[in-house]
């Protein structure tokens, strides 16, 4: 065969010929392209430009964007377009969800609710890195506008909302909330007045937009007539305990002023509602949307209102809507009970219970919440030139608004999901979370350590009964140094994987050495103490480069970080760092050491997000099953004084850690062999 080929056709032939069968065998698994061509056939479109029908049309998108509407003997439709039939059916802009958290399990909870775009408020740099990997096509995700970790004006008792203490922090805030690529500042409902003022100032020299909740501690004139855009939530309109707002007269009032500076309201009615089930936690676990949401955040999921009545929120809507005020659809989806995705359609029946027509609802959930992003001109109607996001319905939802429930399919920048396609990606996501249930392999990614390095203990660790993670403990004794490593792996939202390496030397760390990967990046930094002093060095991922040194008490102890977000626990190895330099503790005494642990918490701001200056109360209690047993108190965590967490270790007469109760919640079990 070679030398008839030869003969034939010639070495130059034979070159051609080979390049041609490579080429025919790459172009056959060559992965369908996003820019294809697809087409609409007889559909009534809803453009959302007008309250109207346009009906017996063809709608073509080409490579993402919207190309033709119009009567079919006027299209020119390409060969290689994929058609759709959809006879019957209603075409309507993707959808947007204005108030809502994100995570690396949702995304296709959304889409498959017809969310083509979803704005994330307030952040985190897990949620932002979601919005990155969506812009970049790395997961199938909504379009995501990303507001900014909370700003605050009082000082926080977890990691999820910045510390700012004065101006300067706060225009260090919105500086960072500028540089980290964040969309709009977000400001929380504790602002004070002075650092209000502050972030709004700086705000208009950099040209980003502050939304947010309402400051209830800010001048009414200045929250009213001032540059925040929206008030979300209706967190600073309500009293959280009893669900009563303002007299109706009072609402009035403030919807003239808030209509005059052009504010929107973001209300999450959904959320309201919920808050009025306090009490039937368990029974609010067993709907069948649960099985979407990941095991530990259900479990952790919770209400504690149980005097709140689902009154004041439905009065507060209904006179801002009769006012004229501009209504967007946010579901507070990820939050307590809320279901991401299915919970936006909730909301819109919320508004239609109120009287608000189906047009309007439509409205606050298309164009008007395009315009508020500033997005209007590329996502919010159907026209031409405009991005190709839409929504396929079986039935009108001008006529009954419980229609946007009946979804045929969704294009989303382009590309065309069908509802059989968007079931199996629900799917998915229910496999993908029964499974972590059982999961046994969350350290199989881990590399480990050299053979000088021995496996002394791993554990499981429970969130109220949940299995949620697992933490391995090395260590490794040479002369005076001890070193000890722990990787510990905590489930999503928020899945983090965290390498800790300490360099002990006379009972104490000289220096502690951290990895941490989750949805946002990679975390590197390590921590050495000299004398009296103390040097931070690493990156994370948006805050960046950090490089600085510090003074630090003479028995500063150094430790790794806690596991993630919700469980605020110390890794396991941070205890057995700690129980190294207070082994020689006997029953009942007590003694204490200053902290320094490295937090990768750029949720807060500047150093606060790097190193975490805390305080260990430990004290010795009664042995217990031939264990000895501690209680680890972390007093003024974050610098609240009312504030501490908890730990109850137990340890046996071998010197491992046999459990970990870390406030009543989270525990940390070794495992038998």
């Amino acid at each position: 065969m070679y030398n008839f080929v030869k003969s034939s056709l010639g070495w130059f032939h034979l070159v051609i010929l080979s390049l041609g069968i490579v080429i025919i065998i790459l172009y056959s698994f060559k992965p369908i392209e996003s820019n294809q061509v697809f087409c609409f056939e007889d559909v009534s479109v809803i453009p959302m430009t007008a309250n109207t029908i346009l009906k017996n049309q063809t709608v073509i998108a080409t490579n993402g964007k919207i190309t033709f509407i119009g009567e079919a003997s006027k299209a020119t439709i390409p060969a290689n377009a994929i058609k759709i039939n959809a006879k019957g059916k209603f075409l309507i802009p993707g959808f947007i969800d204005c108030y809502a958290h994100i995570h690396e399990k949702n995304p296709p909870l959304f889409i498959a609710n017809g969310i083509t775009t979803v704005r994330n408020a307030p952040g985190q740099p897990f949620q932002h890195g979601v919005k990155y990997l969506s812009d970049n096509g790395k997961i199938f995700a909504p379009r995501i506008y990303s507001a900014g970790v909370p700003v605050s004006g009082q000082i926080a008792s977890y990691h999820t909302q910045g510390i700012i203490a004065n101006v300067e922090e706060a225009r260090f805030a919105v500086r960072e909330t500028k540089r980290m690529g964040y969309d709009a500042v977000f400001v929380y409902v504790t602002i004070s007045q002075e650092t209000y003022t502050a972030v709004l100032d700086e705000a208009e020299k950099l040209n980003i937009n502050v939304e947010g909740h309402l400051p209830y501690l800010v001048k009414f004139k200045d929250y009213a007539t001032g540059a925040q855009r929206s008030f979300d939530n209706l967190v600073g309109f309500m009293n959280l305990q009893t669900g009563e707002t303002y007299p109706k007269e009072r609402l009035v009032e403030m919807a003239k002023d808030f209509k005059a500076s052009n504010k929107y309201i973001i209300p999450t009615l959904t959320i309201h509602k919920a808050r009025a089930l306090s009490g039937k936690d368990d029974s609010l676990r067993q709907t069948a949307n649960m099985k979407y949401v990941p095991p530990r955040q259900r479990a952790y999921w919770h209400l504690s209102s149980p005097n709140y009545k689902y009154i004041g929120a439905p009065l507060l809507v209904k006179t801002f809507y009769e006012q004229g005020l501009k209504l967007l659809l946010g579901s507070d989806a990820g939050f307590h009970f809320v279901i991401p995705g299915f919970s936006y359609h909730d909301e819109m029946q919320n508004f239609s219970e109120l009287g608000i027509p189906n047009y309007d609802i439509l409205k606050a959930g298309t164009i008007d919440a395009a315009a508020y992003l500033g997005w209007q001109e590329k996502i919010g109607t159907i026209e031409v030139n405009k991005e190709a996001d839409m929504v396929l319905l079986d039935a009108n939802p001008l006529e009954y608004i419980s229609n946007t429930r009946r979804i045929a399919g969704v294009m989303l920048k382009g590309k065309w999901y069908p509802k059989t396609e968007l079931d199996k990606k629900l799917s998915v996501v229910e496999a993908e979370l029964k499974q972590m249930s059982g999961n046994t392999d969350r350290l199989k990614s881990f590399k480990n350590p050299s053979v000088s390095y021995k496996p002394i203990a791993l554990y499981n660790i429970y969130y109220k009964d949940v299995l949620c993670g697992n933490e391995i403990i090395y260590s490794n004794s040479n002369g005076e140094r001890t070193k000890i490593i722990s990787h510990n792996s905590i489930d999503p939202p928020a899945q983090r994987n965290t390498t800790t390496e300490w360099i002990i030397k006379n009972g104490a760390p000289e220096s502690v050495w951290v990895k941490r990967s989750s949805v946002e990046g990679v975390s590197a930094m390590k921590l050495r103490k000299s004398g009296n002093y103390f040097s931070v060095k690493g990156s994370l991922p948006f805050l960046g480069k950090v490089n600085f040194a510090d003074s630090s008490h003479t028995q500063t102890l150094l430790a790794g970080p806690n596991t993630s977000i919700n469980i605020d626990m110390d890794i396991v190895g941070n205890f057995y760092v700690l129980l190294k330099k207070f082994t020689p503790l006997e029953l009942d005494q007590s003694d204490s050491v200053m902290v320094k642990k490295v937090e990768l918490n750029p949720e807060e701001w500047g150093k606060n997000a790097v190193i975490g200056n805390m305080k260990y109360k430990i004290k010795r209690l009664s042995d217990e099953n031939h264990m000895k047993i501690y209680e680890v108190i972390q007093p003024g965590f974050n610098g609240v004084d009312d504030f501490s967490f908890k730990a109850i270790i137990k340890s046996n007469t071998a010197g491992l850690i046999e459990e970990v109760e870390f406030n009543d919640d989270v525990i940390a079990k070794r495992m038998r062999k």
